[in-house]
């Protein structure tokens, strides 16, 4: 299965991978982890409980050198449909993620934001329409105002391109 790692870079390099065991499942397990800029939340997506539909989570520490631990299913945003590859962006009030529902087919890139930290995310994804095409979207990494995205393009059957765009102002601006 698919585990999450963690390496610290110290003077003269990066030291070895550690597997974050607290995060562990004995089954396909944790992909894409997001970590906000405090690295106290984390979001990922798993594939656990035995089946293929995976699903976007959250984990969170006290402080930096505390394990990891409150795992949550964000319910409030998945769609039942398939969501993965979560970016958190805007000090982790806001999310984008690749999901199958606004399709049914392909993956593609959809945004929600929350008014602060203690507010769970929730209510109906915006499908990023001006990035999303009939191949799939994945993979996003946003800078930390939102107005910068890289993801990429996969058409089936074919390696992914990396695209990147950008945007003016931040979710919190609009």
């Amino acid at each position: 299965g698919f585990r999450l790692y963690v390496s610290q870079r110290t003077a003269t390099g990066w030291g070895n991978p550690m597997e974050i065991r607290e995060l562990s499942s004995p089954t396909l397990d944790r992909y894409g982890p997001s970590v906000d800029p405090s690295g106290l939340f984390m979001a990922f997506g798993s594939a656990s409980r035995g089946n293929n539909d995976y699903r976007l989570y959250s984990a969170s520490r006290t402080d930096t050198s505390s394990a990891w631990g409150n795992i949550q299913d964000l319910s409030g945003i998945n769609s039942g449909r398939e969501d993965n590859d979560p970016a958190l962006f805007h000090f982790s009030r806001s999310l984008i993620w690749s999901s199958r529902a606004p399709s049914g087919k392909s993956w593609d890139l959809v945004e929600i934001s929350r008014p602060d930290l203690s507010t769970p995310f929730s209510g109906a994804p915006v499908s990023l329409d001006t990035l999303n095409t009939p191949y799939s979207e994945r993979y996003p990494c946003v800078s930390q105002d939102g107005t910068h995205i890289l993801f990429s393009r996969e058409p089936v059957g074919l390696s992914g391109v990396i695209y990147e765009a950008w945007r003016q102002g931040s979710p919190g601006d609009r």
